[in-house]
């Protein structure tokens, strides 16, 4: 009886992971549009300039307009803040820029370069990302921060550098295998505060000319936001930043502020939301 009731349980759970293992298959014959530029560039010596010229973007072929003739110029060095209710199209302009997606039309510039002429390797490199949902993966402590060179081989000291600057030097050396300590799957064994500052360091590791913070302190606890937001501040000196938030603090980092709603872009006088005009409140997420 054991032994039927071991099969029973064999077939159930094959059955339960039949779909999931239809869905791999799927994946495994997924062709992904052909984007690459025989002539495309690499980035040298970036400035980090970027403009978003008359950039209109759509969902699939019948979909609603989600980006609509939106002109954006960040200039090098500068910190501009984006914000706006969910689903405005936010998260979109970054994907434009990382060339996860290609504008319907208009184009996007880097430095004077349309990034359709830059092959996507050195454009990736070249811009770093902090997301509020950080993606760890189940390597050390080290191969996470030192992501970019894994396969050449990570610079251990400039590892140890990013993670001081990240605030993150202190939770890792407590570990028992310090940063050859095993993350578990996502970052198991990290808290929330910690897999941010853990991101932050890979980001430092990866010295990017342009920076993109998307949201990346709203799901954490005050004590935990504090420690980030510095962190942050460090990470964004002398960097192009555009800022995805929602929290005021957050977004008074900025130089400029734009509000994008409906898939069109206006820029909001700082001075607004420091005096909580425009339903802005004075220290609590940005509603405007």
């Amino acid at each position: 009886m054991w032994s039927l009731q071991d099969v029973g349980k064999a077939y159930n759970e094959l059955k339960q992971g039949e779909p999931a293992i239809q869905r791999l298959f799927s994946l495994t014959r997924f062709e992904p549009e052909e984007i690459v530029n025989p002539d495309a560039v690499d980035l040298d010596c970036v400035a980090g300039d970027v403009n978003y010229s008359n950039v209109s973007f759509r969902y699939g072929k019948n979909g609603p307009l989600v980006l609509k003739n939106m002109d954006l110029h960040i200039k090098s060095g500068e910190i501009v803040a984006l914000c706006g209710p969910s689903g405005g199209g936010k998260t979109t302009l970054v994907k434009l820029l990382l060339r996860l997606y290609d504008p319907l039309q208009g184009s996007i510039l880097i430095d004077g370069l349309d990034i359709r002429g830059i092959r996507i390797e050195s454009l990736r490199r070249n811009i770093g990302l902090v997301s509020q949902d950080t993606t760890l993966f189940s390597g050390t402590v080290a191969e996470n921060i030192g992501y970019r060179d894994r396969m050449t081989g990570i610079d251990m000291e400039r590892v140890k550098l990013s993670a001081r600057t990240a605030s993150a030097e202190g939770f890792i050396e407590a570990l028992p295998l310090s940063y050859e300590t095993n993350v578990g799957p996502r970052g198991s064994i990290f808290s929330g505060g910690q897999k941010q500052r853990i991101a932050i360091a890979r980001a430092l590791y990866q010295d990017p000319s342009i920076l993109i913070l998307d949201e990346a302190t709203s799901a954490l606890d005050s004590k935990s936001e504090l420690l980030v937001r510095q962190a942050l501040q460090r990470l964004m000196q002398n960097r192009t930043v555009l800022v995805i938030a929602h929290r005021l603090e957050t977004v008074l980092m900025a130089e400029r502020v734009f509000l994008l709603e409906d898939g069109y872009l206006r820029e909001v006088p700082r001075s607004s939301l420091l005096n909580g005009q425009n339903g802005a409140p004075a220290s609590t997420t940005l509603t405007i």
